[in-house]
């Protein structure tokens, strides 16, 4: 249950080990702060090879509904390029794309089972291990967003939509929900049927960047 007793747990450890391992990599040597972003990309790996496993396994494999297509999914795969390599490009999207999308999927867990199944502990872990990851770029990486890395940042995101709305058309997916809202419970249901639920997205999301880079516009001015 969402915010129940077992979810308010996860979030609680979740939370500390995420401050932790912030606090280590501000504090710690180079060689330190490589093992420890090794480690985030081997968690991502390892969770995101173990989901596609459980499906497979349980006969709930689709491709219209478990390739990594959804920003979450696309993100695993940036975050654990980004810490790997440490290619400028990918700070922008961990920072933007990173903790705005997989925060919802820690406070709101796209997953029908509960403490202690392997589902909803990995992606428990999943989604945090991304905030993370997009909290380090800033907080031991010392990533500066500019307003051209934002506005990269929201072109990019734009492509990817129209090319994954395309892919949905033809392939009778949902990823990204850009065709219908999702079935299981979130704040779109109570918003309006599509197309104008996209309008209310977009806002969202023009609204969550700009906020997420007001702080460094005003560090700049000062």
């Amino acid at each position: 249950m969402i915010f129940g007793a077992a979810h308010l747990l996860s979030l609680g450890v979740l939370a500390t080990l995420g401050h932790v391992t912030i606090r280590l990599g501000q504090s710690g040597n180079e060689e330190t702060r490589r093992r420890i972003k090794r480690g985030m990309s081997a968690l991502l790996l390892i969770t995101f090879v173990e989901g596609h496993f459980w499906y497979a396994f349980h006969g709930e494999w689709a491709v219209v509904e478990r390739l990594p297509l959804h920003m979450c999914g696309a993100m695993v795969w940036v975050s654990i390029y980004g810490l790997w390599t440490d290619q400028p490009w990918t700070r922008p999207l961990m920072y933007y794309m990173g903790i705005a999308g997989a925060i919802q999927g820690v406070l709101q867990p796209d997953s029908p089972y509960g403490l202690p199944h392997v589902r909803f502990v990995a992606t428990m872990l999943s989604h945090t291990t991304i905030v993370v990851a997009g909290l380090w770029v800033i907080l031991v990486e010392k990533f500066t967003p500019n307003l051209r890395s934002t506005l990269w940042t929201l072109a990019l995101v734009h492509v990817y939509a129209a090319v994954i709305f395309v892919f949905n058309l033809l392939a009778g997916s949902n990823y990204l929900y850009l065709v219908e809202k999702p079935e299981s419970a979130s704040l779109m249901d109570i918003f309006p049927e599509w197309p104008w639920y996209l309008l209310i997205l977009e806002g969202l999301l023009l609204v969550i960047v700009v906020g997420m880079y007001l702080p460094f516009a005003r560090l700049r001015r000062a």
